[in-house]
């Protein structure tokens, strides 16, 4: 036994330092696994802050578009509203004239006929510009998206990356 001892008693002692080498590499692999997931959580927390910013400027962008469109449509309706009472005046003072004439006409009004068709005359003559080109046709709006839209849905389909190293 006395042989033997001194190797048993050696291997037993090999034994348990690798018994402590394995229980250091298990705590090691225990933090590794706990930075791990500590890892995952910051990850997600810049992802979803990354991606808060995005959504933020997109939601900011479409208002202003929202704010600039509305704006303009607004600008396009006074223009109309404008050129409406331009028609309408218009309308009211031929009318005027036509009933002034009509009523000299059947009077048979020798006196006023001459004053009343010349009055009726200047008022023809007197054209107002009405631009209704301007106002019906030219109501032209689109939105300038396709490429830039396009290209900045490529942008984010690819936006960022995440690279892991392992050593």
């Amino acid at each position: 036994m006395k042989i033997f001892s001194p190797a048993i008693d050696k291997t037993l002692g090999e034994i348990d330092s690798e018994k402590k080498s394995l229980e250091e590499k298990c705590h090691t692999l225990v933090k590794a696994f706990d930075n791990v997931e500590q890892i995952q959580r910051e990850l997600a927390v810049q992802i979803r802050q990354t991606f808060d910013r995005i959504r933020d400027s997109v939601d900011e962008r479409e208002r202003k578009l929202f704010d600039l469109s509305e704006r303009e449509i607004d600008r396009k309706r006074t223009m109309l509203r404008d050129c409406m009472k331009l028609v309408t005046t218009r309308e009211n003072e031929l009318k005027q004239q036509s009933a002034k004439l009509t009523q000299t006409k059947d009077h048979k009004d020798l006196v006023n006929m001459f004053d009343f068709n010349k009055a009726a005359r200047d008022c023809l003559q007197s054209k107002p510009d009405i631009p209704v080109s301007k106002s019906s046709e030219d109501i032209a709006v689109r939105i300038s998206l396709t490429a830039a839209k396009r290209t900045g849905l490529d942008r984010i389909a690819n936006f960022g990356d995440v690279a892991f190293k392992f050593d």
